[in-house]
């Protein structure tokens, strides 16, 4: 009986524990993460800006037709969000940089037009 009641208690406490809502899921696992920035290429604004503010918070860049590309590439996903955090601050003190979005990505669900940051290693644009 005592055998019974213990594989029944454990049981449902297994799937209690499934079923609990752990909060959003988070990069942690991945052995990479690409912090990619997706900002407006306007005519006003100069290249040399754009790099003095990758090189203030260590991020490489790439320049596209259409879009500026700033990156960071994390060996693990530990202080990503709070770097992310500071990297939203810098944009918001400089309103000529202009977003169009902000996202993580693990290395395997890196999207293809970004793959060539994958080649550019994880200490870009020497300056």
């Amino acid at each position: 009986m005592k055998l019974f009641c213990t594989v029944f208690f454990l049981f449902f406490t297994i799937r209690v524990a499934a079923q609990q809502d752990h909060g959003k899921l988070s990069t942690l696992l991945y052995p990479e993460v690409y912090l990619v920035i997706d900002l407006e290429k306007e005519q006003e604004l100069p290249l040399v800006e754009v790099m003095a503010f990758c090189k203030d918070l260590e991020l490489g860049w790439i320049e596209n037709d259409e879009k500026l590309v700033l990156y960071k590439v994390f060996p693990t996903g530990i202080g990503v969000e709070k770097y992310s955090l500071d990297i939203h601050e810098a944009l918001i003190e400089n309103p000529r940089l202009k977003p169009v979005f902000i996202k993580m990505y693990g290395r395997e669900y890196l999207p293809t037009r970004y793959q060539a940051i994958t080649h550019l290693g994880k200490y870009p644009n020497q300056y």
